[in-house]
Formats: structure tokens, C-alpha cells, sequence
């Protein structure tokens, strides 16, 4: 990751706490109940689009700092419930 060390720290910490917050919803709703299935494919579809978003940014803490209210852990929050809600299709 490029940027200076306190840049490099904080983009790590929005990265790594968005990706906790995605990966912990996959996981909560493991499981054979039609319910966990829908959660479950909403939230790997936000896995994705982050996962798309990050290859946009790249390695640039600056960038991912500037856009911080976009791929934090509540902006994951709101895009899943955003697909819930029927604003976004998947």
C-alpha cells in the first residue's frame, strides 16, 4: 500500500473492519434456513462489490481514506440493507 505510515495504518483499519463486518455476516447466516440463504447471497454480493471497489482504488491509502464513507464498515451495512430494502437489484 502506498502513502505515509499513518495513512498506510488508517486504510488498513477501514479495509480490514469492513472486511470483518462482510465476512461476519456471511457467516451468521450459514445455514439451510430460506432466510440465511437471501442474507447470505446479499451479503456475498457486497463481498464482491468491494472486492471490486478495492481493485479500483488499488494500493492508495489516500484514496481509500478520501473515500472512507464508501468502503467503511457501515457503508457495507447500508448497501446490504439498501439490496434489502429492493433499491438495488442483485
Amino acid at each position: 500500500m502506498e502513502g505515509t505510515e499513518k495513512q498506510v495504518k488508517w486504510a488498513e483499519d477501514i479495509i480490514n473492519a469492513a472486511q470483518a463486518t462482510i465476512e461476519a455476516n456471511i457467516k451468521r447466516n450459514e445455514g439451510d434456513d430460506p432466510m440465511n440463504a437471501n442474507e447470505r447471497k446479499i451479503w456475498e454480493w457486497v463481498k464482491g462489490e468491494y472486492d471490486k471497489a478495492m481493485q479500483m482504488v488499488g494500493g492508495d491509502a489516500k484514496l481509500i481514506i478520501d473515500n472512507r464513507k464508501s468502503l467503511d464498515a457501515d457503508a457495507m451495512i447500508r448497501l446490504a440493507g439498501r439490496v434489502r430494502c429492493g433499491y438495488i437489484k442483485i
